[in-house]
């Protein structure tokens, strides 16, 4: 599956270095936590990376920076796993995280730059961390430690001196018991004659969501689109996003008025900085790609116009979409 999405995340490890984000990544990580936790239903770990993911880019958003550290990432999924009933899975999850080697030690010195870094903190606040995790070391009779016994007591520190100031700084995944958006049959049912064509004829399919991610997700089948053009491009003819305009026009404007609608019937206060996430998935993008979008043209891949026509297709919506999809 491809995926995209209007940014990149960097996630920054314990022995300094990075690595952006990568969405399947996690998925696989919590599907192997929750396998050994003993569970059936592995599609929960979709569901929370999505909310993980979509959180976090909301709270980088609005803290100016693009990056988090790994112990913080890592924290995050744990704490959503535990709020939506899984607290065996967090301890799996935790308990696979990586971790740096006994080797690695950090002095007092270089504490506050590291916590700098890893914790996006600033200056000031990094300076004043450093002084009391090495204050408490001392205590403890160390002169060195590991970069993750330095986060956990820094992390302890933080909990027990300024507790408010954490929580704004935590990730919070809400994962709510009961859902808080309208069935799809029910959705469809309030829109104008022109979508619900869309949906008959199968070129739209409006998913259900769960309570652990409340969100809109469409599905938009590209070949079945093409009957709603003047005259339905031959297979091996070349398609270009000019050509699709009007038909992928009128998707848009159907996937703003079904965002609209569930606007209107989302609790905000429920949802992650109070935004309903809106996914987007092109099933067919893969086929449709290989027999239209190429058309033969060896220069091109199935990748390159799956993106290009997924950002022409952004641009045409009012609510950018957290996430865009080719293929299942």
């Amino acid at each position: 599956m491809i995926e995209s999405s209007a940014d990149s995340i960097h996630i920054l490890y314990p022995d300094g270095s990075s690595a952006v984000f990568d969405a399947s990544e996690l998925r696989g990580r919590l599907v192997r936590a929750l396998s050994e936790a003993g569970l059936e239903d592995l599609t929960i770990a979709e569901e929370i990376s999505l909310a993980v993911e979509f959180t976090l880019r909301g709270a980088l958003h609005e803290a100016g920076i693009d990056s988090v550290s790994s112990f913080q990432l890592d924290q995050a999924v744990s704490k959503s796993l535990e709020d939506a009933g899984y607290p065996l899975a967090a301890e799996k999850f935790l308990s696979a995280s990586s971790a740096p080697s006994a080797a690695e030690k950090i002095a007092p010195e270089d504490l506050a730059s590291f916590f700098r870094l890893t914790l996006s903190l600033g200056e000031a606040e990094a300076v004043l961390l450093g002084e009391k995790t090495a204050e408490a070391l001392g205590k403890l009779g160390l002169s060195r430690c590991s970069r993750q016994f330095a986060l956990a007591l820094a992390r302890e520190i933080r909990t027990l001196a300024a507790e408010e100031m954490l929580k704004k700084r935590e990730m919070h995944v809400p994962c709510g018991k009961k859902r808080i958006l309208p069935g799809a049959e029910t959705l469809v049912a309030r829109l104008e004659e022109s979508c619900k064509e869309l949906f008959r004829n199968g070129i739209l399919k409006l998913n259900e969501c769960t309570a652990l991610f409340p969100s809109v997700r469409v599905e938009i089948f590209l070949e079945k689109a093409l009957a709603l053009l003047p005259e339905r491009p031959q297979q091996n003819a070349p398609v270009t996003e000019l050509v699709l305009a009007p038909v992928l026009g009128r998707c848009a404007a159907c996937v703003d008025r079904i965002y609209e609608e569930l606007e209107k019937s989302v609790e905000k206060e429920s949802l992650p900085a109070g935004k309903l996430p809106l996914l987007v998935t092109f099933s067919d993008m893969g086929s449709f790609a290989e027999k239209f979008l190429l058309a033969g043209n060896a220069e091109g891949s199935p990748e390159k116009c799956a993106r290009n026509l997924g950002a022409y297709f952004r641009a045409m919506l009012k609510n950018a979409p957290f996430r865009i999809r080719y293929g299942k």
